[in-house]
């Protein structure tokens, strides 16, 4: 007798949430849900289309957990547009790591 089995897949799913300002800049919102439940809002600038600001929400241990993570300093290295600084932390919260690159290497 033949066993029928049947795979599910998840994928990731990302789909267009509206429009937004963050710190004057409009901008498009991308709602990204990973296959394990992550969350991520991509807020990106509408004349660059270069993401300013990442909302996560993901679930660690059993808890639900909320972060902000802004970008900016955009420079071009060579053909490459990345973001020179990052500030990320819980969200609402004004304790905030900051990373600022001096030179990225592409």
């Amino acid at each position: 007798m033949a066993r029928s089995s049947t795979i599910v897949r998840k994928a990731t799913k990302v789909e267009f949430a509206g429009r937004d300002t963050f710190e004057g800049t409009d901008t498009f919102k991308l709602k990204v849900t990973m296959p394990n439940g992550d969350m991520f809002v991509y807020y990106l600038d509408a004349d660059y289309y270069v993401p300013i600001k990442i909302d996560t929400k993901r679930i660690v241990r059993g808890a639900e957990r909320e972060y902000e993570t802004v970008l900016g300093d955009y420079k071009r290295s060579r053909r490459l547009v990345s973001s020179y600084s990052f500030e990320t932390g819980v969200k609402g919260s004004q304790d905030k790591a900051k990373t600022v690159y001096e030179k990225i290497r592409s």
